[in-house]
């Protein structure tokens, strides 16, 4: 039989598909170990993510709670102008807001699978976490600095109706405490207090009750004792007898008091913060690595066989 050039020709059009069964999200095979590694690793980065944001919630009710309870906020203060440092509960009130959102940030990549996103929210939880180093360093380094001198200064310089001397009372109120190292140091380094007495401040209301305090409370000037108070006159006025002070000094309370409360919150934000940043990058290291053999798989597949029909 013979062929005719001429003739029509059929044509037979070529059909590349690419092999059925590739997943570039997980391993095609879903007994593999690598499968397990990786939803073991995902798992352990929701929940870290899932901590993050719980410790944050408690960093964020921890602080909000003493912007809320006036005597603890005059007392915060109180204590920033004693260390002459920054606001620092209001710079950890913005860590731990941060910190909730790119923990919500992180729980919706990690659902959503999107690298890219949870490359940037790590990139982020380091920058934050180098902030929240940051503060924590100038506080302390304010704090050791000028606790000392500070508590000493506003003992020696406290004149009782005097303005700008809200500072130690608060401190005296808020801690229940007298005095650096005890109600001595008024009437030994501070002219103004009569020898035996104390501000009034430093009554100590958990034994005396408000109206013991102030029915023992006398005006003073100039180191002298003056007559019973009027109604009007406000109690940083006036003096008590050093039997009605708090036992402890205020230097103690504030080292065994505020500052584990502060660090205990930055110790929180900033381990959670940590461990999140780890998990993330593990998982992340991993999931691009299953996804690059996924990958690497479907163009074997395809070499070997590229005419394979997709049906």
């Amino acid at each position: 039989m013979s062929l005719d050039p001429t003739g029509p020709r059929e044509s037979f059009p070529l059909r590349f598909a690419m092999p059925k069964g590739v997943n570039f999200n997980h391993s095609s095979n879903p007994d593999a170990p690598e499968s397990s590694v990786s939803a073991r690793i995902q798992l352990w980065s929701s929940i870290t993510n899932g901590v993050l944001i719980a410790s944050a919630i408690t960093v964020i009710l921890a602080t909000s709670v003493v912007y809320i309870h006036q005597p603890w906020l005059k007392l915060t203060n109180a204590v920033h102008s004693i260390i002459s440092a920054n606001v620092t509960l209001g710079l950890l009130l913005v860590l731990s807001t941060i910190s909730l959102l790119l923990g919500s940030v992180g729980l919706y990549t990690i659902r959503n699978r999107s690298t890219l996103i949870l490359g940037l929210q790590i990139f982020a939880l380091i920058l934050l976490a180098m902030l929240e180093v940051g503060v924590l360093y100038g506080f302390l380094s304010h704090w050791l600095t000028n606790l000392t001198v500070g508590v000493t200064y506003a003992v020696q310089t406290f004149r009782p109706g005097s303005p700008g001397q809200d500072d130690i009372a608060a401190i005296q109120t808020g801690l229940h405490c007298c005095g650096r190292e005890s109600y001595k140091d008024y009437y030994i380094a501070n002219e103004e207090i009569p020898f035996g007495y104390v501000p009034f401040s430093c009554c100590n209301t958990q034994i005396h009750d408000t109206e013991a305090c102030q029915n023992a409370s006398l005006t003073t000037l100039k180191g002298r004792i003056g007559k019973a108070p009027n109604s009007y006159m406000v109690p940083d006025q006036l003096v008590v007898p050093k039997h009605m002070a708090f036992g402890g000094g205020c230097y103690s309370s504030l080292q065994e008091k505020i500052l584990p409360y502060v660090l205990v919150l930055f110790a929180v934000l900033l381990t959670f913060n940590l461990l999140t940043t780890i998990t993330n990058s593990v998982y992340l290291h991993l999931t691009s690595k299953f996804e690059n053999q996924a990958i690497q798989l479907a163009d074997d597949r395809f070499r070997t066989d590229p005419l394979q029909d997709s049906e």
